[in-house]
């Protein structure tokens, strides 16, 4: 197994949720697939309670967090950092060549909570804002029959889509009149 890019100690191997992570044991951090990450934060965010994701907040630190160069632990290669969910205070560090993230002990649990907080948000805006008009599911049914089999799509079918057969107003006002 490869070092910790943060301590250099010998990354362990484990799994999260039938999820092969590598773990540090002297900085707890987690090296894992950016694909397989996206997985644990959608299959965890719904366990953090609303009350408890609104809660937490997090400042921009006054100064930017002075890090060192992380390198990959398999190709050796300079990973970039960027802010998750566009924060500034959730950076991580990615290998673009391996396709795979290191996040230091503390950021795989705040990302859960960031994603529980902003999609808790984003369900309380669309259930105030009630039905929203679906334009693209209403071209498909005001196109039927299709088929999503692309091996069997002819162009013509999905005109909707690319405004040869129905327009945003013709969609409209199909269906304001039902």
């Amino acid at each position: 197994m490869s070092n910790c890019p943060r301590c250099a100690q010998t990354l362990t191997e484990a799994q999260i949720d039938a999820v092969p992570v590598a773990l540090c044991h002297g900085c707890r951090g987690v090296w894992l697939a950016h694909a397989d990450l996206t997985a644990i934060l959608e299959a965890s965010w719904r366990a953090m309670p609303v009350a408890e994701a609104e809660q937490q907040s997090w400042a921009r630190p006054a100064e930017p967090r002075a890090d060192p160069e992380l390198r990959c632990p398999r190709c050796r290669r300079r990973m970039e950092k960027y802010g998750y969910l566009g924060l500034a205070v959730l950076m991580m560090d990615r290998c673009e060549a391996c396709a795979h993230v290191w996040l230091d002990a503390d950021e795989l649990p705040r990302m859960v909570v960031a994603l529980a907080k902003a999609n808790y948000r984003a369900e309380e805006s669309r259930q105030r804002r009630g039905p929203v008009l679906d334009l693209v599911a209403a071209g498909a049914a005001a196109n039927a029959p299709w088929t999503m089999d692309p091996d069997k799509v002819r162009a013509d079918e999905w005109g909707w889509l690319f405004g040869r057969r129905a327009t945003p107003a013709r969609l409209l006002w199909e269906l304001l009149r039902r």
